[in-house]
């Protein structure tokens, strides 16, 4: 498919607030990386989904000035995840840097993602820069022995996140906001979580999107997941979309009736009577 997207996910309990903060540091990145390529890219809203704090971009312009902001975008994703240092311009920078200090410790970490790889960034809101530890001596006799009657040591915490390692497998959820304006893609809310699952078709499995939109369905591909909840967050490599059945009415309990054998030989009408009868 073609790589002209860009997606931002603001995990956790997200206020109106942060999103529209890391909204503007998302668009000031994006905007930054197109001053850098030297680019006249204009970037529509291609998928919002305001319920799991997620926004796609879609680059127009010259493919290859799109591929560069792309390539910058993930370059930028990498270096948040790894806790390394970006190499862009101050106005990227600054911009990236805003991305991982939202105001909000609700807010544990951002998502980043194109059609070739996902990065998780921790949000830095909160953490110390820098983490004194003081040590006291025991007793006298210890305290006579040093040099210093304390012993002082000074970290900087490590925000660095476990990479992501995909493995193919399947999820079951609803398809909603299909699109294939320049690229195809659609977003899945999986069953278990009840959380946005970014999903990337080639173009030669373009079939499989006949159909299913605001479908139940398994989607059966390489699945990256986050690396400490084991929550989806992306399927690429898509091998096949299959459609599940709606569940039934209020009355589709009444399905499981005989299900389970009598103890004592009678019919569920005798012991009810019986049951009725001794009250």
């Amino acid at each position: 498919m073609a790589d002209n997207t860009v997606t931002l996910v603001v995990n956790g309990e997200v206020s109106l607030e942060t999103f529209t903060k890391a909204l503007a540091d998302f668009n000031e990145l994006i905007q930054g990386l197109n001053e850098e390529a030297g680019a006249s890219v204009e970037w529509i809203i291609q998928d919002l989904q305001v319920s799991s704090a997620v926004v796609a971009s879609m680059g127009k312009g010259e493919e290859k000035q799109v591929q560069n902001v792309v390539l910058g975008y993930e370059d930028v994703a990498a270096a948040l995840e790894q806790d390394q240092e970006i190499h862009h311009s101050p106005r990227v920078k600054k911009a990236a840097i805003g991305l991982v200090s939202l105001p909000d410790k609700r807010v544990p970490s951002v998502l980043m993602q194109t059609a070739r790889r996902d990065a998780i960034a921790l949000n830095r809101t909160g953490a110390p820069t820098e983490k004194v530890i003081t040590v006291e001596p025991r007793d006298q006799e210890t305290a006579d022995i040093l040099v210093f009657p304390k012993v002082v040591a000074r970290y900087t915490p490590y925000y660095a996140f476990p990479s992501i390692v995909p493995a193919y497998g399947a999820i079951e959820g609803r398809v909603q906001t299909l699109t294939n304006r320049g690229g195809l893609r659609f977003t899945l809310y999986d069953m278990l979580y009840d959380k946005a699952v970014s999903c990337f078709v080639t173009e030669e499995k373009k079939e499989l999107l006949r159909g299913i939109w605001g479908k139940l369905a398994v989607v059966e591909g390489l699945i990256a997941r986050d690396p400490e909840n084991g929550r989806p967050l992306s399927v690429r490599d898509i091998r096949d979309i299959s459609l599940l059945p709606e569940p039934g009415g209020p009355a589709e309990y009444q399905d499981a009736r005989g299900a389970a054998p009598s103890l004592n030989k009678l019919s569920p009408e005798e012991a009810i009577r019986r049951i009725r009868d001794a009250q």
